[in-house]
């Protein structure tokens, strides 16, 4: 039986995944199918997603499938929806809903396998100086929650920020939050080598 890899988040994620690649979209998890053709790899990431609507389809989307290895990426959506929609945001409710998707999915199999990834972003286009409070609490608790679950965790911002120094940021994001081609070449890479690394472990 193939191993099973559910990949979670929001656009980042989704990039198209009802109409591309049957089901796999465009971007970084279609890139690692093609990597990865001994494993069923499958795309649940929404468009728009914060971490509470992650947890409001948690058992369909992630229970219910019952995956082997599990990624959360999520988190840039919680900021930016606060500045452009006045929306809600409390880092301690953002840590307690965060911290209920890892333990429901360990209390439904306690042999899986999670990888967390952080969210990015490069300072021009949609991201503005405003969101970089929330931002960083965010990254903070990204990592509280890899530190006291012992989770592994791709900090995906330090890699995009490194990049950055080497070529055009306009290269790696279309508006500072989204990747191009390249910038999802970027994830597929970094995901893959911790991916490569627990396989080995």
């Amino acid at each position: 039986m193939k191993p099973k890899i559910l990949f979670q988040g929001d656009s980042i994620t989704d990039c198209n995944r009802l109409h591309t690649n049957s089901g796999l979209g465009d971007g970084y998890v279609y890139l690692v199918s093609k990597e990865l053709t001994e494993c069923e790899i499958i795309n649940k990431g929404i468009s728009g997603n914060r971490v509470s609507d992650l947890w409001k389809r948690w058992k369909k989307d992630t229970i219910q499938v019952n995956p082997d290895i599990l990624t959360i990426f999520i988190g840039i959506n919680d900021v930016w929806h606060k500045h452009a929609y006045g929306k809600r945001f409390s880092i301690e409710k953002f840590e307690e809903t965060y911290r209920k998707l890892i333990d429901s999915s360990l209390e439904n199999n306690p042999k899986l396998k999670i990888i967390l990834m952080t969210p990015f972003y490069l300072p021009f286009g949609a991201y503005k100086k405003a969101w970089n409070k929330e931002f960083d609490l965010i990254m903070n608790t990204c990592h509280q929650i890899s530190l006291d679950y012992q989770l592994p965790l791709i900090h995906l911002h330090e890699a995009f920020q490194t990049v950055s120094m080497n070529v055009n940021q306009t290269e790696l994001l279309y508006d500072g939050v989204h990747p191009t081609l390249l910038g999802h070449q970027l994830i597929r890479d970094e995901w893959l080598n911790l991916y490569n690394s627990i396989v080995k472990s």
